[in-house]
């Protein structure tokens, strides 16, 4: 049988073609990324139309998303491709750890569905960056929906604190999340051992009520609004399909609550709080109180839990000291601190 001797073209393309099989980077040159199944991710929001499409666009430019387009008729929005870091994008998108840095591009609709509620639609399309020099995109990745939570987050709180700017002053001890599916509110971020697990409440508890009226995403926030000053609130939630009632501190600071300049963590000393904080030349410093002190007592009164330590702090005064008893390398000593007039609550 006769052999016929391979050019050399013919040798180059099938050393192509056997580099485009090995190489990812080279076979999409010429074959496409996979591109997974996009995910949407839809928010409901007690606002007027033109409020949520406000706050949109406030949140966009704040968080440096480049829009490619805004139409506030149809509203519909999307972004133009932005970069991610590498542990952002393994935060939102589905993809093996070690994927490096890659890319989103947005896709956002408002929508109105009723006079007082508007919708969100929230649809990221995730793409791994490629450290070729080929190639500089590479397989596109379905999203976790944390980056979506994460910007819905964003746009409650905004508006909530647009149209409530009471709220801010309000502390129960926990957040309250939207359920779309009944409209009604939920109990989260309950952390163990903090204010809204001493006042009983749990993680995905339904609040039904406010004291005795009903709520839900219609009036929930408007409702909690209402409280001026601090004061016992009804509760009555839904655990596990039985209905309970809670009477909840709900502690109201306003905007010019004395502040002690200092901020302080509890458990991480049993049953103690530890101070973690102390601002420069505020009054705590001033006082002399260190990083690493040991809260005792405040006026007398032992501080044992975040409960005490609010009430304590809803008694105090501008300009009136506080007496504290504290624990320092083992030894107990008094301090006096003069609370100032600033704003600063300790987070719970």
């Amino acid at each position: 049988m006769k052999m016929f001797k391979k050019s050399k073209l013919s040798i180059l393309v099938g050393s192509l073609l056997f580099l485009c099989l090995l190489s990812p980077e080279v076979s999409a040159l010429s074959n496409p990324f996979k591109r997974g199944p996009l995910s949407s991710k839809t928010f409901t929001y007690p606002a007027t139309y033109d409020e949520l499409w406000g706050v949109i666009d406030e949140i966009l430019k704040n968080d440096f998303i480049p829009v490619q387009t805004s139409d506030q008729q149809t509203g519909a929005i999307t972004s133009m491709e932005f970069p991610v870091r590498s542990s952002e994008y393994r935060a939102w998108a589905k993809t093996s750890s070690w994927a490096l840095s890659g890319f989103c591009t947005l896709l956002i609709k408002v929508s109105r569905k009723s006079e007082d509620l508007s919708q969100l639609m929230i649809v990221p399309d995730f793409q791994r960056a490629r450290r070729s020099y080929l190639v500089k995109k590479g397989w596109h990745d379905s999203s976790k929906g944390v980056f979506e939570n994460r910007l819905g987050g964003l746009v409650s709180a905004l508006l909530v604190q647009r149209k409530y700017p009471n709220l801010s002053h309000i502390v129960v001890g926990c957040d309250f999340y939207l359920d779309e599916t009944t409209f009604k509110y939920y109990i989260a971020n309950v952390d163990d051992g903090g204010l809204g697990a001493e006042q009983g409440f749990r993680n995905g508890d339904i609040v039904l009520k406010l004291d005795g009226v009903d709520v839900d995403v219609h009036n929930f926030f408007k409702t909690l609004a209402g409280i001026n000053s601090t004061r016992k609130v009804k509760f009555s939630l839904e655990r596990k399909k039985n209905v309970i009632d809670l009477d909840i501190n709900a502690f109201y600071f306003p905007s010019d609550t004395p502040y002690f300049g200092f901020k302080a963590d509890y458990g991480k000393i049993e049953n103690a709080f530890l101070v973690t904080e102390v601002l420069p030349k505020g009054p705590a410093e001033v006082a002399g109180l260190r990083v690493g002190d040991i809260l005792v007592s405040e006026e007398g009164r032992p501080l044992m839990s975040w409960l005490t330590y609010y009430q304590n702090a809803d008694k105090v005064v501008p300009g009136t000291p506080r007496s504290f008893l504290i624990k320092r390398d083992g030894r107990e000593l008094s301090i006096s601190i003069t609370p100032e007039k600033h704003l600063e609550i300790n987070p719970i």
